[in-house]
């Protein structure tokens, strides 16, 4: 089926040639197709019937009527086309995932003040909404992630068939979607042995500002900064926050020393050892080559290597226009 998909995506690009991804696309007549649909060619056929009943008849009427048909096909050609004439479709990202996981892309459909009625969006073999706009709107595509990296789900079609179904038009669109694929998760395996500088492997925690460890009475010269004064407002007892940061054990996961012979193999462990280092609060730093990350902790840290996993050695179009968002920045 994958196979399919991609002898689909081939053909379609080898049609339409090598479209240049971008953030934005409006779309304009060298843009836009449109042919007669199902309906539309079963419609001609009978306006063609008529006329010939109409000749051999010498009936008004049926001409009048197969005139009719006719003038109408050809008001619904402008109409349909007029549908998509002049949309602008945009990328807004969406969050990052791993490989297998759904995927979010926001869109954002601005129509400039006129009305679009029933606009089909979306990636082929994935999710399709209707769309009617007047101004601009936003929607949620879900997609699923089939390879890390950016994000490149192949050509975006929009299409429709208003007013009357009579015609079908459409367009493809080559969007960047903003959107980071991390590896997938292999969680199978333990964590590699590391050593501290002393040759032990016990670490410990002390006071400082990675995770929040809870609150305790105020204590004079305690920062401002940290004074719970939510709690505060509501039992009026002030409270300073404390904070925890492990030290010791730093671990230092290098692709050198990962199991497996394959890259797609081993970073997947990558991966999970790193989300598996956050949840147990323990430093650990990371080493690709031409890639080395000092030990760490947080969800910023987190981003930072699963970013580098993601983009190692792909070769990929940039997206510097997108910010990547990290579940610190949403917190």
């Amino acid at each position: 089926m994958a196979g399919l998909q991609s002898l689909k995506q081939k053909a379609r690009q080898l049609v339409l040639g090598n479209i240049a991804p971008a953030r934005q696309v409006t779309l304009n007549q060298r843009r836009i197709y449109i042919l007669p649909g199902i309906a539309g060619i079963l419609w001609l056929l009978v306006a063609f019937l008529l006329f010939l009943m109409a000749v051999n008849y010498a009936n008004s009427l049926a001409f009048a009527m197969s005139f009719f048909m006719v003038s109408l096909f050809m008001l619904a050609i402008l109409h349909t086309w007029r549908n998509l004439a002049g949309l602008t479709i945009r990328s807004l990202g969406g969050d990052p995932a791993h490989v297998g996981q759904p995927v979010r892309v926001k869109l954002e459909i601005d129509g400039h003040n006129r009305e679009r009625i029933a606009i089909k969006v979306g990636w082929p073999d994935h999710e399709n909404l209707n769309v009617d706009t007047l101004d601009s709107t936003q929607i949620d595509l879900r997609i699923t992630g089939q390879k890390r990296g950016w994000l490149s789900p192949g050509l975006l079609r929009i299409e429709s068939l208003y007013p009357l179904g009579l015609c079908k038009t459409w367009s493809w669109l080559s969007l960047e979607t903003g959107v980071l694929v991390y590896p997938a998760i292999d969680d199978r395996l333990p964590l590699p042995l590391s050593q501290n500088a002393n040759g032990t492997q016990t670490g410990a925690i002390m006071l400082g500002q990675e995770e929040f460890a809870g609150v305790r009475r105020y204590q004079a010269g305690d920062s401002s900064g940290h004074v719970d004064w939510k709690g505060f407002a509501r039992r009026h007892e002030l409270n300073t926050k404390i904070f925890d940061q492990p030290v010791g054990l730093d671990c230092m996961l290098s692709l050198n020393d990962t199991p497996g012979h394959e890259l797609e193999d081993k970073l997947p462990v990558l991966t999970a050892w790193c989300l598996r280092c956050e949840r147990q609060k323990r430093p650990y730093g990371l080493s690709l080559p031409g890639v080395s990350i000092s030990p760490g902790m947080g969800q910023r840290h987190l981003s930072e290597c699963l970013q580098s996993l993601a983009l190692f050695q792909v070769k990929s179009f940039q997206v510097e226009s997108f910010q990547i968002q990290t579940d610190a920045e949403h917190a």
